[in-house]
């Protein structure tokens, strides 16, 4: 085969998608640099009237391009023009692989395919990395397990890989009628590798990814249910979604009103003074954590003197996640419905002591109660 023009740019816009597949779990600078690369090919490549054919048909392309100028429009609104630019800077993507990827000529199936196995390998690699830092250093928060990239954006990308898993299980499905060992291996891999992805997200305690998990779930499933024939099939779906997500709603609602309601300690009138005659400092500014109101009942001088007879390390020590020690016991206090005075610190244990040294400022984090934790 001549190597040709073409023939190289489409090699290179490739290799290109590779790198951006690999950065996307892992390395912000990296997808920078694959976009600023992918953008650069495509100028370089031309076949202008090509691309602006394709650019018509695309309305994909369009929204894309639309939801961008949006952004431009609302700037006529923004009192701080420099964050707004920033964050322009930001959703660039939103302008720039769209306009690359919709306009270049289609990839082949078998070349998709090998993307998204990269993906899932590479998501693979996170999530060990992940489970071996929390087994090396256990009071690590979760936000840090993968430092590279956001927790948030962790998250969706263990969503994103569940599906595709679940993509590749369903076309190895269609070739069970050569019953094939090989493709049954593959089926029993994949769903293992489903499982190991759903624990994932339980280890990054990621209350929007299971959200967008079960949605998308629903959503798939209702569009997926117009090819079922079998009524039986469809009847079971339908009820046992509404099932699943009945039981979502109940277990929600029943932490998020727990988390909400006013314990005792907050609905009674506000006292004063501690039992030592000092006076509390009460902020009144609404902020619930546990049932109760995270900065009233607090006396600074008191939650020093006490906390320095159980611990070595002052208030203004920083914890492994970064922050000092104070605001962790104040935090901590709260969650057990304790007074954030002496009386309050008096009543921690050993165990919660080594907790707020090491960072944990709810006695959920400290106990690993995850759903609790998320909410």
């Amino acid at each position: 085969m001549a190597i040709t023009k073409t023939y190289i740019h489409d090699w290179v816009y490739y290799v290109l998608l590779i790198v951006l597949v690999v950065a996307i779990p892992t390395s912000n600078f990296l997808m920078s640099f694959g976009q600023i690369f992918l953008a650069l090919n495509w100028v370089i490549e031309g076949h202008w009237s090509e691309k602006l054919e394709r650019a018509k048909k695309n309305y994909l392309l369009w929204a894309f391009g639309g939801l961008f100028i949006l952004h431009i429009v609302w700037l006529i609104f923004t009192s701080n023009f420099d964050y707004a630019l920033d964050d322009l800077r930001k959703k660039l993507p939103l302008l720039i692989l769209p306009l690359v990827l919709l306009t270049s000529k289609p990839i082949e199936a078998k070349r998709i395919d090998i993307l998204f196995a990269i993906y899932c390998c590479v998501m693979g690699i996170v999530s060990i990395y992940s489970w071996i830092n929390h087994f090396i250093n256990p009071i690590l928060n979760y936000r840090e397990l993968f430092p590279f990239i956001s927790h948030i954006r962790l998250a969706l990308n263990t969503c994103l890989v569940i599906f595709l898993l679940l993509r590749f299980i369903n076309g190895l499905r269609h070739n069970l009628s050569s019953k094939t060992y090989k493709t049954k291996s593959g089926i029993l891999l994949l769903s293992l590798a489903v499982v190991w992805f759903l624990g994932y997200l339980f280890l990054l305690q990621s209350y929007t990814g299971f959200i967008i998990l079960l949605v998308t779930f629903i959503v798939i499933g209702v569009i997926r249910l117009k090819e079922v024939k079998k009524k039986i099939i469809k009847i079971s779906f339908i009820l046992g979604g509404v099932v699943v997500l009945m039981c979502g709603i109940f277990v929600l609602f029943t932490y998020v009103n727990d988390y909400y309601t006013l314990k005792p300690l907050s609905e009674a009138p506000l006292k004063v003074q501690t039992v030592n005659g000092n006076l509390y400092e009460h902020r009144q500014d609404g902020f619930i954590e546990c049932g109760n109101y995270v900065n009233n009942y607090i006396c600074r001088d008191e939650l020093k003197t006490e906390w320095e007879k159980i611990s070595t390390k002052t208030l203004d020590i920083e914890t492994p996640n970064g922050y000092p020690i104070e605001p962790a016991l104040i935090r901590y206090l709260n969650s057990k419905g304790l007074t954030k005075d002496s009386v309050g610190v008096s009543c921690l244990t050993t165990d919660d002591v080594k907790a707020i040294e090491n960072g944990k400022s709810t006695v959920y984090e400290a106990y690993n109660k995850t759903i609790p934790q998320m909410i």
